[in-house]
């Protein structure tokens, strides 16, 4: 409500707002409206239980590791329960491929990293057909965003000896049009070890300083009298592939 003040200006002296009321059939609408997105998220458990899937899967078909046509069928079965190349778009870096195909994002692909025996992949030999015995999941977290989540952590996966390979992992999961888990980024690989590679300055230079002496220990050990002087040539290219480099003759050092 307004009123002009003694100035004539206008004044708000009435103020009411309030939800409207609704019937009975929009409360009915918007209570299954609320019910079905609870339903649409995802809790950790569920995810839990999923990897615990997909783990007894990488077992089965290691249960065929010497017949490769029951093994990809197998393989076949668990990107089809588990994946969600059928809604849309899935990334997927195999923990081992060459260069030319360690990005994939086909059934086929997937298909094969994990079974094999597909000549478009010719250098798969099947990560589920190792075989494994085990595989368990240590997550250091998970992320849940409504109806997605993102995991990530350690999977252990143990050889039928009892010896356990630890790798690292990142999933990403959403629901599919059924409301059912699926996986749409699956990236798994070998934990780096710095103690196994020291790229420091001081290992480069180390390592430089130990390829000089070396070609300089060849350069001074050649005698044109040998009756296969090509040994020199052999020996020093070796030195020179091997540590990666070349002999400046400028310089008289090997860079």
């Amino acid at each position: 409500s307004y009123v002009p003040d003694q100035r004539g200006v206008l004044k708000l002296n009435l103020l009411h707002t309030a939800f409207p009321n609704l019937t009975e059939k929009q409360a009915e609408a918007l209570r299954t409206q609320d019910t079905a997105t609870e339903a649409l998220l995802i809790e950790r458990s569920q995810v839990e239980h999923y990897q615990g899937l997909w783990g007894e899967s990488i077992v089965q078909i290691g249960e065929y590791h010497d017949n490769i046509s029951l093994a990809r069928a197998e393989a076949k079965a668990m990107v089809d329960k588990l994946y969600g190349f059928n809604e849309g778009l899935v990334l997927l870096k195999p923990t081992q491929a060459d260069a030319s195909t360690r990005f994939r994002f086909t059934r086929a692909g997937a298909v094969s990293y994990f079974a094999g025996g597909d000549p478009t992949f010719p250098a798969d030999r099947g990560f589920a057909r190792r075989p494994w015995s085990k595989v368990r999941f240590s997550n250091e977290a998970i992320l849940i965003d409504g109806g997605r989540a993102t995991a990530s952590g350690n999977c252990f996966l143990t050889e039928p000896g009892g010896i356990e390979v630890e790798f690292e992992y990142t999933m990403h999961y959403f629901r599919d049009i059924d409301g059912r888990l699926r996986i749409d980024v699956h990236h798994i690989s070998i934990p780096y070890d710095a103690k196994e590679e020291d790229y420091s300055v001081g290992a480069v230079a180390a390592a430089g300083e130990a390829a000089s002496e070396a070609v300089e220990q060849i350069r001074e050990g050649f005698d044109p009298s040998w009756i296969v002087p090509g040994i020199f040539c052999v020996a020093a290219a070796a030195t020179l592939i091997y540590f990666g480099g070349c002999w400046d003759r400028h310089t008289n050092r090997y860079l």
